[in-house]
């Protein structure tokens, strides 16, 4: 039988202000894994508000280990030259 996660296990980091030219998740992703050493388990899910220039994305984390070490690291960050934060959602 399939062990059913509690909703409130998993951990969401919030990131703000990414850069607005070709931004994608494969590329968060990556940026992520070189900052933290943490390949994420699920793709983040990037999106954009029109009335805003800049991305944001959610990146879900189930290890709470991890989820303090990716938050750390990317409570303000640079990505391709823009300044970026990323808050608990």
């Amino acid at each position: 039988m399939q062990q059913i996660r509690n909703p409130v296990d998993t951990k969401i980091i919030y990131l703000y202000d990414l850069p607005p030219k070709e931004f994608t998740s494969t590329k968060l992703a990556k940026f992520i894994y070189a900052k933290t050493g943490y390949h994420l388990e699920v793709m983040p899910q990037v999106t954009r508000d029109v009335t805003k220039p800049f991305y944001s994305a959610r990146i879900k984390i189930e290890n709470a280990e991890k989820y303090e070490l990716v938050l750390r690291a990317l409570r303000y960050f640079e990505f391709e030259g823009h300044p970026c934060r990323g808050l608990p959602y």
